[in-house]
């Protein structure tokens, strides 16, 4: 009883500090840099208005479905998806474009915190598009490991996807293995000839 006790306690407090620790998206902090030709697409997530960065476009997200969680919420500049104890769910963000992406190939990046050792908790990332919900698309899908738990980490997928002018709205759909909590800071689409950020 005793030792259940403690284990809840613990397992609150590391959902807080998951829902209080700053997501990490400074500019200093992307893992590429764009242009203004070619402007990475960020698909941020919260309540706040992300910040500015040139070579940069912001897509606002918002919680989607999600299933297996005990809630999924949002944060000043995350979404804590919290779970109690081991456990498989998932959750997945929707983000509107307010104006057209360049068509071509792009590079996934996700950047998120989770609790659990990462070579059993390997997240699935698929990613669609289209010009509205009704008609989105698959375009990619990525399994990604944040080898670093409880730190925000931003991961690149292999190989690319692919936008078209015409899309107005990426749907990021996350599923995986986690303890405790998965607290998501974002998502990067860049150009598949984005430099890395210096």
């Amino acid at each position: 009883m005793v030792r259940q006790a403690i284990k809840m306690i613990v397992a609150v407090g590391l959902v807080a500090a998951a829902i209080t620790a700053p997501a990490a998206l400074r500019a200093d902090e992307l893992p590429v840099a764009g242009t203004a030709e070619k402007p990475v697409l960020r698909l941020t997530l919260g309540k706040d208005a992300a910040p500015e960065i040139p070579g940069s476009v912001v897509a606002p997200g918002q919680v989607g479905e999600h299933e297996g969680d005990d809630y999924a919420a949002p944060g000043k500049a995350e979404v804590v998806s919290a779970h109690k104890g081991s456990g498989e769910w998932s959750v997945s963000f929707r983000h509107t474009l307010a104006v057209a992406p360049r068509g071509g190939d792009y590079e996934f990046w996700a950047c998120w915190k989770q609790g659990g050792e990462p070579k059993v908790c390997a997240q699935e990332f698929t990613v669609l598009a289209g010009p509205d919900a009704g008609a989105l698309t698959e375009r990619g899908a990525f399994r990604l490991t944040n080898d670093s738990p409880w730190k925000f980490q931003w991961v690149r997928g292999r190989g690319t996807i692919q936008l078209q002018e015409s899309d107005r709205m990426i749907e990021v759909r996350n599923a995986g293995r986690g303890v405790d909590a998965k607290v998501f800071g974002g998502f990067l689409l860049a150009p598949a000839a984005a430099v890395p950020a210096q």
